[in-house]
């Protein structure tokens, strides 16, 4: 795909929405006006956003149904970052549009449902991902908070793991290639109001509606998911063969360590689909690095009092989303389009993520082992403006990785395509500033020989 010739290095699409605003913010300010473009359906609410952003910026009024306005948007950008969701009602015409434009695809979803559609990690049959490849396009779901954070810190993790091996080569009998870690990952959420102290009040509508759209659509996303695995594999000696996690149903938990304490609630989003797609795509091109053999994906919240309260709101909400037109004018009273956190509540929240990688290998000296083990943060800001840095940086690095990857085409996740290259940019970042977004860090890691 020759993208010299293209007016826009970025053209944010559904700008106009709460996310999409902090996006489009973050890209005018890193990058130069002429080179981003705002696109969404209304163009009073473009008009706006433009002037409040004191902006000369171009702005295009395009609806997610019109074909052909989409494929027009698509052939003069580099690559369309779409923040307009639910992904599941639009984002697939979006992302045809821009196949067919010859545009490359970046988007925010969390969705696992629409992720799967694209044929991630399962692209056998899968229309849009051989579109895609035909045209020569790329197609990047989910970077934003959904699942950037998650799936560049497991690399991260696994880096770690790797380079002690290394250290103790001399004393480890276990190749690396045949090394499998278990991670754990737990999400916790610092700040006024959060998820991890039981409340909703920081989501935004877009988040909010966006789930209970997933929630639709779950049933089905399963029992294609089922049919795969039964299909391609029961044993779990098959996963392994083949470089992918093997799948296991986490569970609610009380846990303590050093100073993290509460209940760990697992976390139905795109990540563990995300983190176990790129764990499958890297085990296929680098098949001597270590390999993820579980992941388990958590929220955690701080307390008994915060699991029921987040429970009793849950409950509520799928009551009321089952409650015909009376149910929802509730939902939409309590959640209204464009709602999300205020600036205040924003600069004071943030996020820790938190890695727990472990795997355990044979010593030289028989009859012994070694426990290895690697805990890394990834903190960040609050999590809608952490998904603006991540996903501008990610369609920023895919401009400029983009003559390496001529021959690279299909849907896959950030970490599959850009995982170092992203990674280096934030880490490079990280170490310019001590403010910087996202940062990753190793808090603990250490080579126990077991006695």
């Amino acid at each position: 795909m020759s993208q010299v010739e293209r007016e826009f290095d970025i053209i944010v699409y559904g700008a106009s929405g709460f996310t999409g605003t902090l996006v489009a913010k973050y890209a005018l300010k890193h990058l130069s006006e002429d080179k981003v473009a705002l696109a969404g359906r209304n163009l009073r609410k473009l008009e706006a956003l433009r002037q409040s952003l004191d902006s000369k910026c171009k702005i295009f009024s395009v609806d997610s149904s019109d074909t052909s306005g989409l494929v027009a948007l698509a052939r003069r950008t580099k690559v369309l970052l779409n923040c307009a969701g639910p992904f599941s009602l639009s984002g697939l015409n979006v992302v045809r549009s821009c196949i067919q434009g010859g545009a490359d695809y970046v988007d925010i979803t969390g969705e696992p449902n629409f992720i799967d559609q694209l044929g991630i990690p399962y692209s056998e049959g899968n229309d849009v991902f051989s579109s895609a490849v035909e045209a020569g396009v790329l197609v990047i779901p989910a970077c934003g908070f959904d699942s950037v954070p998650a799936d560049l810190g497991v690399l991260f993790s696994l880096k770690h793991v790797s380079n002690l091996l290394e250290k103790h080569a001399h004393e480890v009998a276990t190749p690396t290639a045949e090394s499998l870690v278990s991670i754990e990952c737990l999400i916790h959420f610092i700040g006024q109001s959060t998820l991890s102290q039981g409340s909703l009040h920081g989501v935004s509508a877009g988040t909010f509606y966006t789930i209970l759209e997933s929630l639709k659509d779950m049933a089905s996303y399963r029992r294609r998911k089922s049919q795969r695995f039964a299909q391609s594999s029961v044993a779990n000696e098959t996963h392994l063969q083949e470089n992918r996690p093997v799948p296991i149903k986490p569970r609610l938990h009380y846990m303590k360590r050093g100073e993290l304490e509460g209940y760990a609630l697992p976390l139905q989003s795109s990540d563990p689909l995300v983190v176990r797609a790129t764990a499958r795509q890297l085990g296929r091109q680098n098949p001597q690095s270590a390999k993820i053999a579980r992941y388990c994906h958590y929220v955690l919240l701080d307390s008994r009092t915060a699991l029921l309260r987040l429970s009793f709101q849950a409950m509520t909400v799928f009551a009321l989303s089952k409650a015909g037109r009376a149910g929802r004018r509730i939902l939409k009273y309590w959640k209204p389009d464009g709602y999300g956190p205020d600036e205040e509540v924003r600069k004071h929240t943030r996020a820790e993520v938190h890695f727990f990688a472990e795997t355990l290998v044979s010593l030289v000296e028989s009859n012994r082992q070694a426990r290895v083990r690697v805990h890394a943060i990834c903190n960040t800001i609050e999590m809608y403006e952490a998904t603006a840095v991540l996903a501008v940086e990610t369609a920023r690095c895919l401009i400029v990785a983009r003559p390496a990857l001529r021959e690279k085409a299909g849907c896959f996740t950030c970490g599959a395509v850009l995982g170092d290259e992203l990674l280096s940019r934030l880490l490079h970042t990280q170490s310019e500033s001590q403010d910087a977004a996202i940062k990753f860090n190793i808090a603990e890691q250490e080579f126990l020989v077991i006695k």
